[in-house]
């Protein structure tokens, strides 16, 4: 009766292990889960800047390309004003 015991007992103390590692693993697969939405919410964010950055770039080359315009026609008038006063000074 004693072996049956001890084999009883070392079977409950096995299926507490179980027990305890299958809590662990199911801890363990929802902090996986967990960390796998915020990975995804991350790469969802980074998308999203970066394709504002795009827009922002394009904006500003935009904005750039506007100034360099005027810069062009603000020499260009410069120099017609500049030829201008060269005719009649002659």
């Amino acid at each position: 009766m004693t072996y049956d015991m001890e084999e009883e007992d070392f079977i409950r103390l096995k299926d507490a292990e179980i027990a305890a590692l299958r809590e662990e693993l199911a801890s363990k697969n929802a902090t996986i889960d967990r960390l796998e939405d915020e990975v995804a919410k991350l790469y969802r964010a980074a998308q999203t800047a970066t394709r504002e950055h795009l827009q922002m770039r394009q904006r500003l080359q935009a904005l750039a390309d506007e100034a360099d315009k005027e810069i062009a026609l603000a020499k260009a008038a410069n120099e017609a004003r500049r030829a201008e006063a060269e005719a009649l000074e002659l």
